[in-house]
């Protein structure tokens, strides 16, 4: 089991990033096809010294196009599960989902019970 558990069930996708500042990206094979107007949400849990600046949420579509939303994480809980969202946008089709982590060092999260 990990430092965090899961947000459902028992485990969850652990993080962990050993350098300094940089972005990083988690995301799932392409390929869905989400309607305009799913809402995806990602449950995280962040370390209580955790350095992540902003976790963001994004939805691809097939081809190109990428909607995120930005989460400061200094409005989060550390030590504690945090959800966050995106929305795929009206007229569009979502063929991919994913987090984008943004941090100023080293960092531990962990990603569980992604849905929409």
């Amino acid at each position: 089991m990990t430092e965090a558990g899961g947000q459902t069930g028992s485990k969850s996708l652990k993080t962990t990033y050993n350098s300094g500042a940089s972005t990083l990206r988690i995301q799932g094979p392409a390929g869905l096809a989400l309607a305009a107007g799913t809402k995806v949400s990602f449950y995280i849990y962040l370390s209580a010294t955790s350095k992540l600046t902003q976790m963001n949420p994004f939805v691809k579509k097939q081809g190109g196009n990428e909607w995120k939303v930005s989460n400061d994480t200094a409005k989060m809980l550390k030590g504690s599960w945090n959800v966050v969202t995106v929305t795929v946008p009206a007229g569009a089709i979502g063929s991919q989902v994913g987090v984008e982590f943004k941090t100023g060092g080293a960092f531990t999260a962990y990603l569980d019970a992604v849905t929409w």
